[in-house]
């Protein structure tokens, strides 16, 4: 009897322990997704359409966009367990264009079966550091306006995995966008190694909003091996690498098949979930998807047939969402919310990507003011199609959707990872270039039809002449119609379109005297016009004569639409007055220049420390801001790492010296403007006070004329702009992400891991698309410097703001250019290296009191009222900045931004409507039904989650309700599709 219990308890025990092995076997089981993938770049050492079309490297490697989509497409179309992905709609586009529709049709049932995905479906994969929030909004629509219309998909997964490092706001983008999640690669060394190490890989990102009731938290994913195959994995027929060594013997497949196992066994280690993805590709990958697919499949199956040997290792081919589902449904573990964003980027030791940040400085430029024509005009035509008051619109309705869609997805292309960073080599810069200019041209040839008709409709004026669009940066010689009707005494007109709602603007032109008056034909007044001549000297090839002067007068703007004055010759005229030059002795260590009654300055010799008194509207009382201003330069390092359009690699042992010596300082006074300029030997300065309006006293406009960095500077030059406060900011200072949110920046600290500090400089660099703001952590002053296109900035010392803005190199960084495309970009009629001129706003205020006067310089808005049928009864002073898009249809869609951080702002709708329905930000699927849809996720989630669910509720059954009227929280973005009855 005691044996037969011991046999019984033997027994037991002997069950349990086998049990308890099984358990434990299962719980270490790994499932791989793999995920087979082609990066494409829309452009980067090639142009993007000799990429789609074929193109050989140097070293080498052919390159074929269009029969890579060809062979992965007719690969699936073979076997239903292979997946692929396609993330650029630009390139599906040329493909789709060009198919027959067996094949069409061949395509679509591949994403309806789910073999295939389309991922993230921008046009292309922008950039997150260097684009603007509207532009990214931009590039998402077009792409996923294609997605839905032409292949009946709406994308779901941020895929990002060669970006330089990774913004808050563009994940903020992708959840309002209806993605579930997203997924990146570039991810500082120290940072990687660190989340490696703590398994925390898997993180939400959410952004802290002005709102607490506003929260966008996005599942994401950092990528084990970046976008590459497993190391030892990368095979690709079409390449070097056409196979396995011994894969097609029993041993070397046994032996390869160890080693993809050991792999996942030692990823997993890093991980919360035994359930992995992995891609499986490289750059331009899968042209011969058959002999790709087919040594994968000889790994995978090997595998999965002996799961002994393998630990029961299953590994598939997959697609993000198909992994994405699966994770989801995972809750033995809890996700942490990542509140910082992934800036700077560095790969290698001393290495950092900061220099992108301010590369190609026209080019940034140019994209920037691009995308504000694009949005604008297109904003214009299509209320004026609305209203029914443009024939030209109706007639030419076709082609002018045509026109609107190429500018669109031309815009959407220049926002690439390797076009808005400045990046690419200079025949692919060329490109891009000639793209926006051709587009740009095709918009300015109906946009002048329409201001001509217009004209006539408004002034009884028949117009035939094609109007020339001027900027303010343009040289005298640009101007040259003006120039020559004024020097001839003949009459010109200026047609200033005005983009937004009624505002008061300060006009700057380019004109050869100051024999002339400005007269508006919406009133048949004069405009009372100052102006400065000789005011800012820039190189004398620039100049039209001798006397090259300045015109400001302050219009009064009605909102979207033309604005017409008249500039007439006139002898002798009270309403123009040129400004008396006043000579500011530099032999003085002290000159006190009066700015107006309300502002003076103290200026001292030789270090130009500046004094700026001004009465302070909010404190009532006359206050004072202490600040230098200098141009300095890093020399870049002569060691690897060195400087290049990737990297900042100053020499911090040199340390900035100084790059330009005022030789001159001079002011001109007057009740529109006062000008101080210090004409240097390589920039040229221009302060600007606005002394028309009380309320701007503490904004200095600071416009600087730099040349192109000469031939003396042996290993290059980087320039930067280095303006010191008394601000006391502990090393704090903040940038804005894309435009929109600020995020707190400190001097050698990264909030979300302890850093290891390795330089000074670089490594304290961060990405400023608009603003870059210190602020006193005591008397809570502030001090906001606001650019014009982005720029790399930091903080280093105590009350300083540095600006890198200009740069000449000629050495590669060695991060895929190569020596031939160092940046050195030459002029083509100077044969010099580029000039270029900035725009900053330098802005003192108090803590949270100044952000909406920085959102108007920004957003170049004062919104107070509006005039349109659509909208004409905004309520005054909002605060709510929008955009329209549709021109052929009843439908329409509204977006909203309310840029106002403070409070709520409404918008009304006076227009009959059948339905207003708010959709996600790419307007492809109606919001209440994708929340409703979205995946949830267990993280450490803030109590706001709760107040966001509620208020957000409300404010849509608001809508719903009274068809009219739409709230918005501060700085919340919304979208809506608008149906006319």
């Amino acid at each position: 009897m005691v044996e037969g219990i011991k046999q019984v308890t033997i027994l037991i025990l002997l069950c349990i322990l086998i049990n308890t092995q099984n358990d434990q076997k299962t719980k270490d089981q790994l499932t791989i997704h793999a995920i087979p993938y082609s990066h494409n770049d829309l452009g980067w050492l090639e142009t993007p359409l000799r990429y789609f079309e074929g193109a050989h490297q140097p070293w080498g490697e052919y390159i074929n966009i269009k029969e890579i989509i060809s062979s992965y497409t007719l690969e699936l179309s073979k076997d239903e367990r292979k997946r692929f992905m396609q993330v650029e709609m630009g390139y599906l586009k040329m493909w789709w264009n060009l198919q027959d529709e067996d094949t069409k049709k061949l395509y679509q049932s591949l994403i309806k079966k789910g073999q295939l995905e389309i991922v993230q479906g921008g046009w292309c994969t922008h950039d997150e550091a260097t684009t603007y929030y509207e532009n990214i909004i931009e590039n998402m629509w077009v792409g996923h306006r294609f997605a839905l219309k032409t292949l009946g998909v709406k994308p779901q997964i941020g895929w990002n995995v060669d970006d330089f490092g990774h913004s808050l706001s563009s994940a903020s983008l992708f959840q309002q966008m209806g993605f579930n999640g997203q997924f990146f690669s570039r991810i500082d060394k120290q940072d990687k190694k660190y989340r490696l190490d703590q398994k925390n890989m898997l993180i939400m990102m959410d952004q802290e909003q002005y709102h607490q009731c506003l929260d966008y938290p996005l599942y994401t994913e950092v990528t084990y091996n970046g976008y590459y195959s497993p190391t030892g994995f990368d095979i690709d027929a079409a390449r070097s690498t056409k196979t396995l060594p011994g894969i097609d013997t029993a041993k070397g497949l046994e032996k390869q098949s160890r080693k993809l196992y050991n792999y996942f066994v030692e990823m997993s280690k890093h991980y919360q979930s035994n359930t992995l993805m992995h891609i499986f590709g490289n750059d331009n990958e899968y042209r011969l998807a058959n002999l790709t697919f087919g040594v994968q499949e000889k790994l995978f199956d090997y595998i999965n047939e002996n799961p002994s040997q393998f630990n029961g290792m299953k590994i598939k081919w997959s697609t993000p969402s198909e992994y994405l589902e699966v994770i989801n449904k995972e809750k033995n573990f809890k996700l942490k919310s990542e509140q910082n964003d992934f800036y700077p980027y560095s790969d290698q030791r001393n290495a950092y990507w900061t220099g992108y940040f301010t590369s190609r400085v026209a080019d940034k430029k140019l994209y920037r003011d691009f995308g504000k024509k694009v949005l604008a005009f297109r904003t214009y035509l299509g209320l004026l199609k609305f209203d029914k008051m443009s024939e030209i619109c109706e007639d030419k309705e076709n082609l002018i959707e045509e026109i609107i869609q190429q500018n669109e997805e031309t815009l959407g292309m220049v926002q690439h990872h390797d076009a808005s960073t400045g990046t690419e080599t200079q025949r692919v810069s060329n490109y891009y270039k000639d793209e926006v200019i051709g587009a740009s041209e095709k918009l300015d040839d109906i946009i002048s039809q329409v201001f001509n008709e217009q004209i006539d409709n408004q002034y009884g004026m028949e117009l035939e002449d094609k109007w020339i669009n001027y900027n303010w940066n343009q040289t005298s010689n640009e101007w040259e119609i003006l120039y020559n009707n004024l020097q001839n005494e003949n009459e010109t007109l200026l047609n200033i379109y005005n983009p937004t709602i009624n505002k008061e603007e300060l006009i700057e032109l380019k004109v050869p005297h100051s024999k002339f008056e400005i007269v508006s034909l919406d009133n048949n007044l004069p405009q009372k016009t100052e102006v400065i001549c000789r005011g800012f000297q820039v190189r004398p090839d620039l100049q039209k004569s001798q006397n090259d002067c300045k015109a400001y007068f302050v219009a009064k703007l009605q909102g979207f639409s033309i604005n017409l004055f008249q500039i007439k010759y006139a002898e002798n005229t009270q309403n123009t007055e040129e400004l008396e030059r006043q000579t500011v002795d530099k032999r003085l260590n002290q000159n006190i220049v009066n700015v107006s009654k309300q502002k003076k300055l103290k200026i001292f010799n030789p270090m130009m420390e500046i004094i700026y008194s001004y009465f302070d509207q909010k404190e009532q009382k006359i206050v004072e801001k202490e600040f230098t201003l200098k141009y300095l330069y890093y020399t870049p390092s002569t060691r690897s790492p060195n400087s290049g359009a990737y990297l900042f690699s100053p020499d911090e042992k040199i340390g900035p010296q100084p790059y330009n010596h005022v030789l001159d300082t001079y002011f001109y006074k007057g009740d529109i403007v006062s000008n101080l300029y210090l004409v240097g030997d390589r920039v040229q300065t221009e302060l600007s006070f606005q002394n028309y309006d009380e309320k701007l006293n503490n904004i200095i406009k600071i416009q600087s004329h730099a040349d192109g960095i000469d031939n003396s500077f042996k290993q290059g030059a980087e320039v930067v702009l280095d303006i010191f406060t008394k601000i006391q900011n502990k090393g704090e200072f903040f940038t804005d992400s894309n435009g929109l949110n600020m995020v707190k920046r400190k001097v050698d600290t990264r909030f979300s891991y302890e850093y290891k500090k390795e330089l000074d400089v670089t490594s304290n660099y961060y990405p400023v698309n608009s603003i870059i703001q210190i602020e006193d952590t005591e008397s809570k002053q502030t001090v906001s410097l606001i650019n014009d296109r982005s720029q790399g900035g930091t903080s280093l010392f105590e009350g300083q703001i540095q600006m890198l803005i200009h740069r000449r190199l000629y050495r590669d960084d060695n991060r895929g250019l190569g020596s031939r495309d160092v940046l050195n970009e030459i002029d083509s009629k100077t044969k010099k290296h580029i000039d270029q001129t900035f725009r900053h706003w330098l802005v003192f205020g108090n803590s949270g009191d100044d952000n909406e006067q920085i959102r108007k310089i920004q957003f170049d808005n004062d919104l107070e009222s509006f005039t349109p049928t659509l909208v004409q009864n905004l309520k005054q002073k909002t605060k709510i900045y929008f955009r329209y898009y549709g021109f052929n249809s009843n439908d329409f869609l509204l977006r909203l931004h309310n840029f106002d951080h403070n409070q709520q702002n409404h918008f009304k709708i006076n227009i009959k409507t059948k339905e207003i329905v708010e959709t996600t930000l790419t307007a492809n699927s109606q919001l209440e039904s994708w929340k409703q849809n979205k995946m949830t996720w267990n993280y450490d989630y803030r109590s706001s989650s709760q107040c966001l669910r509620q208020q957000q509720q409300q404010i849509i059954d608001d809508v719903i309700n009274s068809h009219h009227t739409i709230d918005l929280l501060p700085f919340q973005i919304r979208t809506f599709n608008v149906t006319q009855i």
